[in-house]
């Protein structure tokens, strides 16, 4: 696991011990879990303050509001159960994207790739992201394999891209997700 990844991680408690110095630019956002939501606050009262803290507790309070790139979310979570975002909170998460002119970042790990019923777990609901990211399934477990894919505008022209992995071009992780793919298209 990376640094980033473990930066990025919403996992509580000490794993993220020792790497406070190393989390430049990662803000970290209430998600709406049944768990967490404060007494005296219901469900929908509990997603319209995460996304009340998107739109305005981060600009005003932490980062000036030009300054935020965009919002990455997972449209489900797995570490500590099973999460589930509401429509409501996907398509709010959208709009402050779209009214700030940041990007929505959607993390497929967990629930890209047919894992939810359908390619990605965001097409449960009626929103596009700007940018996808998506791995663990991608090569059929034959080698560790991710993918980011994202709107003409964002990606441009350039089509040289290149990596600095272990794994970067790993050719049996490349064939594996072609495959994966094509067998994802046909059935």
């Amino acid at each position: 696991m990376s640094i980033g990844t473990k930066i990025l991680s919403g996992l509580d408690g000490s794993y993220g011990t020792y790497l406070e110095g190393w989390a430049s630019g990662v803000i970290k956002a209430p998600y709406p879990h049944s768990e967490r939501i404060p007494a005296g606050m219901d469900q929908d009262q509990y997603i319209e303050y995460c996304l009340w803290y998107l739109d305005n507790h981060i600009p005003d309070c932490i980062a000036a509001r030009d300054n935020i790139a965009g919002i990455l979310v997972e449209p489900g979570l797995a570490e500590g159960g099973n999460w589930i975002p509401s429509s409501r909170f996907l398509s709010g998460i959208r709009d402050i994207c779209d009214k700030n002119d940041w990007l929505m970042i959607c993390g497929e790990v967990l629930t890209g790739l047919g894992r939810t019923g359908r390619m990605w777990g965001i097409e449960h609901y009626d929103v596009v992201p700007d940018i996808l990211v998506y791995g663990k399934s991608l090569s059929g477990g034959i080698a560790l394999l991710c993918g980011v894919s994202a709107r003409d505008e964002i990606m441009g022209d350039n089509t040289d891209f290149k990596s600095g992995s272990t794994f970067a071009g790993m050719p049996a992780g490349c064939a594996a997700a072609i495959k994966t793919l094509q067998i994802f298209e046909r059935d």
